[in-house]
């Protein structure tokens, strides 16, 4: 998962050099959508985690126990900034981050 951000670094700084590397990780830190977008993909987000307990819940394939369910919450930040690290940095900047514009 990390090669394509190890030779998306390499490629542009035997391309571009230090410049180039400062512009690849200043295209990470760009909000491109407005805050209210963000806020409506975790809420989409929450609501197809959600849907599958729901379904189940409601013809009875699943018992729901409050207490069961928000014992995982702390769970839900560790696991975020795990997929951030791993899918999201690792792939999206070698390909979309590098590869993508160039092509």
């Amino acid at each position: 998962m990390y090669g394509p951000l190890l030779a998306a670094i390499i490629a542009t700084w035997l391309d571009t050099g230090k410049d180039g590397l400062a512009d690849l990780w200043r295209q990470i830190l760009k909000w491109r959508l407005g805050r209210r977008w963000y806020l409506a993909i975790v809420v989409i987000h929450v609501i197809l985690a959600g849907l599958p307990i729901g379904l189940g819940a409601m013809f009875g394939l699943v018992s729901t126990n409050t207490a069961g369910l928000l014992g995982y919450l702390p769970l839900l930040i560790p696991v975020f900034i795990l997929q951030v690290l791993t899918s999201g940095l690792g792939e999206e900047l070698g390909w979309r981050g590098f590869l993508l514009p160039r092509l």
